[in-house]
């Protein structure tokens, strides 16, 4: 499920092309980016981060853009809608262990399925080791492509 939230960009004073960003539907949600790209990336990390032991039922609803007053924000600054996809949020914040849990595979069964260790698969299933980022979310991918 995704969710658009009105966001707040506010020029950084010491970056030009910088952005604080606040999110005023989502209590304390304020964040940075050197970028616009990648202030948006942060608006969706901030709003999982803050929202992540909140039931989806009890997310904050979303205010009209139009109802966002930049008082107090610097000039400059504008408002914008920022993407909380709770979907991908919960693909990234999982974890492999996680995944698995959730597909009802035993730790042999994925080893089989990824056609990989035993012993390398358990090691990450324990958080003895980590995959990197990047295998983590090909191994989630496979887990969720095999169990649908």
């Amino acid at each position: 499920m995704k969710y658009y939230y009105p966001a707040v960009f506010e020029p950084m004073d010491n970056d030009p092309d910088g952005y604080v960003l606040t999110v005023p539907d989502v209590a304390g949600c304020v964040t940075q980016g050197y970028t616009l790209d990648e202030a948006m990336e942060m608006a969706h990390d901030a709003i999982g981060t803050l929202l992540d032991d909140t039931l989806e039922a009890q997310y904050p609803a979303p205010s009209n853009v139009n109802d966002i007053s930049l008082d107090g924000f610097a000039p400059g600054s504008f408002v914008s809608l920022v993407c909380f996809d709770k979907d991908k949020w919960d693909r990234d914040t999982i974890g492999i262990n996680g995944a698995r849990e959730r597909a009802g595979l035993s730790i042999k069964g994925l080893a089989d399925l990824l056609e990989a260790p035993y012993r390398t698969v358990q090691d990450w299933c324990r958080g003895k080791r980590n995959p990197p980022p990047w295998l983590q979310k090909l191994v989630i991918a496979e887990i969720e492509r095999a169990t649908k």
